[in-house]
Parts: structure tokens; sequence; C-alpha cells
């Protein structure tokens, strides 16, 4: 049975051959972690119509389902895994195929339940707009678009994705239709299909008229999968997409073979390979070039690690004839979901998709403008360039407004859209609170631009407004309230981009004469900051309660303008709770105050490595949060001798577990020097813990220098050394659990996060 690719852009594996002397659950597991998607659906579905309680078979076959596009079977079984298996994906993944199947109602509990168990704050506050989206569309629908959209009549019956201008007329995209001559008796074990070739299509004329699509002539179409492209160098240069395979295949340590980005060059009229770039490796995927306009910048997708979660965007410079090191866009781009399929536009701005940025399901397309030497926040391009299934691989003329995108809407294969702007166009949008993102009423938006002179309308009480404008020329939007300001952080005025919501920040004012209580939240054993932690500034004169929460830093700011005594109250779990009383008697009303709150572990309570009850399964990731290396050194310090000791003990207890440490540090000194200093931290920790006993055979070790900050403390940026220390540190990644998983009997540690 054909089933539709909606996850292209993770890894087109290829299998390394078959299995045998495997028991059941090995084979299931196999054909799972290969990406042989439809054999591991029928392999699960046989082990849970004997064991219908396994939560490692249902999550692999409610993943599998999602994975092929078969999302009505996908929620059923992630309804059961929420109940059954123990990992916070369950959760994330029952929200969204909720919401690619229009139940938004559910899809708001499950994205709230996520929110309160999500790993990472950037996590728990995308949860929970989405949550917040799913209540609005539950009751006001989908909003209407103002775009003009068709398919392309060159789609075939099978997939057809990811077009590329080649110059002014022609289109390169990438399909498996039957009349590739390249891959006789060959097939992806992902769907059982036909694998990826390009093609290029002639556009005729502007009333949608197209020539016959042709294979490229070339070297360039192989035996196995060839993805997105982009051109260079006036179209004489190509970069694409391919199987890790030139003359021979390469395989990551399950054995399959990745992707990676190759270049070529145009000669008499044919493609020519002339390598993979630098910045390939076997063991994870590299995908979906797209360049500036300056050709000086590429972006591109990727898993490698250190990334925020599935595949990330990525950018790396030119220099000289090669490409300098890979550097992360970042969370505000990047997401614990997948962010693929990037595209520059001539005006310097990045399109690209995601599945977890504030979208209507799936795969959304999303637009990042290109502003201060920077992209900035992304905006969803709205109905109906986007769907509640997949949309991805845009391009778009911004002069003329129109383009091609992919999509898998009607619920088959992926198909090639056109569309084109209407001459009008709905604004919508939201002015919030910096920090909070409340909504702010009665603000005034105004937006200015050619073909409109200006236009003004108020924000209602949750925030929104709407007003219509032209579609053609640049347009600006500005929020404004009296007293209230916007600030580089938090903008109060935009570039509108034709079809995306837009989101003006106010910051609000500070009321004069008004005292403040501030400081930060800590562990007492280790100095890291606490986030997300609740505090309570109690007012012993009026009996009024302020709760705000610390940031991601552990820092607190609250209002404290009376002159009267105050209690501090801070409860967090497993940490024993602190109240500290305070006075503002006396105090001049301009002065701050500050207080930091230390909290102690609860002795009674001192967890473990993982939460009782936790499958352990292959890929998960056990944060070493506290285990801190000096500046500039490798050595092992002394407080992270007791983690270290949690992390022996769990080997110990738990003989059929293997795995990789990883070490990361901060971002001082050069990005080589890093890498071979994370390198000697990540093998300090594994001989501590082979001196314990544990058997070598059982550890690898790798540094990651310092591609995956913790915080804000990347290149340039002013740090304390706390804060740099914080990115001093140490991971456990499981990579095989022998024999069926285990059950963790260690107590809950608490991360600090």
């Amino acid at each position: 049975m054909k089933k539709p690719i909606s996850f292209i852009y993770l890894c087109l594996a290829v299998l390394a051959g078959p299995l045998s002397g495997f028991g059941q659950m090995d084979m299931a597991r196999n054909s799972y972690t290969q990406l042989s998607f439809q054999k591991a659906i029928d392999r699960y579905e046989k082990i849970l119509s004997r064991d219908e309680d396994n939560g490692e078979a249902i999550f692999n076959l409610a993943n599998s389902y999602r994975l092929n596009g078969e999302y009505t079977l996908a929620e059923s079984w992630f309804q059961r895994a929420v109940e059954l298996d123990g990992r916070p994906l369950s959760h994330l993944y029952y929200g969204q195929t909720l919401l690619i199947n229009g139940k938004y109602a559910e899809a708001e509990k499950a994205f709230g339940y996520f929110a309160g168990i999500a790993e990472n704050s950037n996590d728990q506050k995308r949860a929970r707009k989405l949550a917040e989206k799913c209540r609005e569309w539950e009751e006001n629908g989908l909003p209407e678009g103002s775009y003009a959209v068709a398919p392309v009549p060159f789609n075939s019956g099978e997939l057809d994705f990811s077009p590329a201008y080649f110059g002014q007329q022609t289109l390169v995209f990438v399909s498996n239709r039957k009349e590739s001559k390249n891959k006789p008796g060959k097939s992806d074990p992902w769907t059982d299909q036909e694998f990826m070739d390009l093609y290029h299509v002639s556009v005729l004329d502007d009333a949608g008229h197209f020539s016959q699509p042709k294979s490229l002539k070339g070297d360039l179409n192989g035996n196995y999968h060839e993805g997105p492209v982009v051109f260079a160098n006036k179209g004489r240069q190509i970069y694409f997409t391919r199987n890790d395979y030139n003359q021979k295949r390469g395989f990551d340590q399950a054995k399959n073979t990745r992707l990676k980005i190759f270049q070529g060059h145009s000669e008499d009229g044919k493609w020519v390979i002339d390598e993979p770039l630098p910045f390939n490796s076997s063991e994870f995927s590299t995908a979906h070039p797209a360049i500036s306009p300056d050709e000086k910048v590429m972006v591109f997708a990727s898993d490698r690690p250190g990334g925020y979660g599935g595949m990330d965007l990525y950018r790396v410079e030119r220099q000289g004839s090669s490409w300098g090191p890979p550097e992360n866009l970042g969370p505000e781009i990047n997401s614990g979901g997948n962010e693929v399929f990037p595209f520059i536009s001539e005006e310097g701005h990045l399109y690209f998709s995601s599945d977890f940025q504030v979208g209507l399901g799936g795969l959304d397309i999303y637009r990042s403008a290109w502003q201060n030497e920077e992209w900035g926040l992304p905006a969803n391009m709205g109905v109906p360039i986007n769907s509640p299934r997949d949309d991805f691989g845009l391009i778009v003329n911004e002069k003329s407004g129109a383009g091609y995108f992919s999509s898998n809407r009607t619920g088959r294969d992926d198909d090639i859209y056109h569309f084109s702007p209407s001459e009008k166009q709905m604004l919508k949008g939201r002015v919030v609170l910096c920090g909070t993102e409340e909504g702010i009423e009665n603000a005034m938006v105004k937006i200015t631009g050619q073909g409109i002179g200006y236009k003004e309308v108020s924000s209602d009480a949750n925030g929104y407004f709407s007003l219509e404008a032209p579609r053609n020329g640049t347009l600006k939007a500005k929020a404004s309230i009296e007293g209230y300001s916007g600030s580089e952080e938090c903008p109060s005025e935009r570039e509108v981009a034709n079809g995306e919501e837009l989101i003006l920040y106010l910051k609000a004012p500070e009321r004069p004469g008004v005292r403040h209580i501030s400081g930060r939240v800590i562990n007492s054993q280790y100095g890291t900051p606490l986030a997300n932690t609740p505090v309570k500034l109690v007012n012993r004169c009026t009996g009024e309660v302020v709760d705000v929460l610390t940031d991601s830093e552990g820092r607190y700011r609250v209002a404290a303008p009376e002159e009267c005594d105050y209690i501090l109250h801070v409860d967090r779990p497993n940490f024993k709770p602190s109240t500290l009383p305070l006075s503002t008697m006396g105090l001049d009303p301009a002065e701050p105050i500050s207080q930091d709150i230390p909290l102690v572990f609860d002795a009674n309570d001192i967890p473990g490595l993982l939460p009782e009850g936790t499958l352990v399964a292959p890929g998960m990731v056990i944060e070493l949060e506290h285990i801190y290396f000096d500046y500039d050194k490798y050595a092992i310090r002394a407080d992270a001798v007791p983690e270290l000791t949690e992390l022996l003990e769990f080997l110990e207890a738990n003989p059929g577990v293997s795995g990789e440490l990883r070490a990361h540090t901060d971002a001082r000194a050069s990005f080589e020097y890093n890498i071979t200093l994370s390198n000697n931290r990540a093998r300090s920790a594994r001989e501590w813990l082979v001196q314990r006993g544990i058997d070598p055979a059982r550890l690898t070790s790798r540094g990651y220098g310092e591609i995956a900050p913790r915080n804000r403390c990347v290149d340039g940026v002013e740090c304390s050394e706390v804060e740099h220390q914080r990115n001093r540190r140490v991971e456990f990644v499981v990579e095989s659990v022998d024999g069926d998983l285990i059950r963790s009997k260690e107590k809950t540690q608490y991360l600090g996060r």
C-alpha cells in the first residue's frame, strides 16, 4: 500500500541489509530505527496483538503512522501512548496529530499538558501559544487568506515537491515518478516507493502553461535519493541534497544512509558532481541548501548533535573557495521540533517550514524578515499557503508576490502548488506586553506605506487587530499607547509581509517612585539559576499577593509600591521552600531592593538520574547539569563527583545500557580549540567511570565544543562567569539497551530547569 510522505526531511535512509537471528521486538525496533516504517508498523501491530500494554511498541507504532502520514491511526495510537508511555514526546505528537485532524479542543488540552512537562522554556512557550491558537480556531474557525492557490499541471500521481528557481523560466523539482530510469528495481524502505530524482520544467507563460518535465542531464541522479537544490554563480553551480553515496555508500552507527549536501557544476549542458561539502557527516543528515543573494551565506537543515531538537537550521559563511563552521540559527528560529526546507529571497528574507512553531498543523511555512543584519522572529504565512497538513519548500519572487510551494493537503502524495496574491489583503495581528505576551487593549496600530498613506486601528480586549490593506508595496505596522515603548528585544514596529500574522510588542512603563524587589533564584549547592520558578510577594499591609516566574537565568522582578512589611515566598518541587521577610519602612521609594534566593535540595527526596518508571530507550539524553569545568580545564572538579556517582550507580544497576558521553564548552576561545577541549572533557568523564569498573566498551566520548549553548552566551556576547559555566557541561546519551527496554528504578533528579 502506497503512503504519502509527510516528513521527507528526516533521514531518507537505506537499510543496510537483512535481519536474522533477532526476536520480534528486536526486529521491530531495528525496522523503526532504520526508518523502514511500513515494516515497523506490521511488526509492532503483531507484537501489540499479544502484548497490548507494551509502551515502547505503542509509541513507535504511533510515530511510524505519523511519519507515514496516516494521521487518523497515529492519533488513535498516540492516545494510548500518553497513557502507557512516559515520554513528553507522546503528548507533543498527540497534540500535533489532533491539530492536523482538525480536533482543536482536544489539541488545546494536549498542548497545554505538554507545556507543563516540556524540558525547556522555549518548548513550554511554544506549546502554550499552540494551545491558545487551538482555542481561537475552535471558537472562530481558521482565518481566511488572500492568495490564489492552485496545483501545477505537471504534478504526477507520485511525490512532487520542493521546486527551485533555475533562471527566470525554469523550475527544478524533486519527484519519484515512475519514468525515472536511474533506479531500476530499487525502492525506499521508508515507504516501499521509488527513490527521488531531480527534474526540470519550463514556464511557458503567465497563464499556467509548462513544458513536459524532464530528468536533469548528467550525473546528479544516482541510485538513491536526490533532493532539494539551489543554484549559484549565475546558474553554473548547483548545491543539492543526496543520500550519502558517492561511488560507495556511507552509513551511520545504526546502519542508515543519511543525507549530505553535494556541489556540482554545468559542463556542456550536463551536470557534473564535484564533491560533498566539508561540513557533512555520515553520522547525521545535512540537507536542503539555500543561498543568500550575495552567495556568501548558505543556510541548511541538519539533525547534527547540539541542536534544539529534530532538524535545525544552520548557516555557514563562505571562506574563499570553501565554507566556515556551521552556526545554529538559534532558539527564535529553531524549536524542539523540525525546521527544514529553507529559502532565501532576493531581498534576503528567510522562508522555512516548521512543525513546532505556532502553526495550523503538520509543517507550516514561515517568514523571517532580514533586518538589522539578522533574521527576525518567524511569522506564519497563514491560510491558504498553510493548511492542517504539511506545507513546505516555498520559493517566491517578492516583487510580484507569486511563487510555488509543496503540500500534501489533499491527503494524497505531495504536490507542487502555484500561489499569487490578490490586490487586497487582510492584515491581522496582536499587540502584546513584552515579557509576558499578554494582550494589550486599546493600543493604536498604525499601518503606513505605498498605496495606503496610513490607516489606524485599535486593538481589542485581547490585543487583536485587523484591517484591510493593499497587497503590493512595502508596508510597516507600529503599535503605540501612552507611556509604553518598544525595544530592540521587543519590537513595536515591523515590516508587513504578505499573509503573515503580526506580533507587535510594547514594554510597560515604570511607575515613577515605585520600588522593585529583584534578584535571582539559584540552586544553593551549585549556584546555578532555577528558571520558571514561582516567586510570591505578600503585602502584609493590604493582603495583596503578586505572583511572578523567574526567567531563563533565574531572575525575578516584582513591584513593592507601599511602605510596608512584605513576605517573599518561593516553593519549588524537590527543594525546601524559602520564606524571607522584607520591609520597605523608611526606605527611599526610588531605591530598588536586591534579594537573591538560594534554594536547598530536600534532603529527604534528593533525586537520581531519571523519573521512577521512565522507559530507558536508545536516543534518550540524560542531562548531567552539575558536572562543570573550570575555564580552559578538563579535570573533573570535586563538585562534579556526586552527579558522576549517580551516573555510575545507574550504569551499574543497568548493565545492558551503553551510550555516549558528550561534553560542551562555553563560547570563549576558538571553535577548533573548543572542540579539542570538549573532547578532552568527555574523555575525562569516561575515564572516571571506567576507573570505577564500567566496561569501556559500553562508553564512547565526544566533544561538541561551543555549538550548543544553554543560554545567550555566544561569541561577542558579554556574560558573567556563572553564565559561561552553565555551558561547560556533560550529557549522557543512551545509544543501546541490551534486550528489552528497562524501567529505571532511580528517583527523579531535579535539574534546575
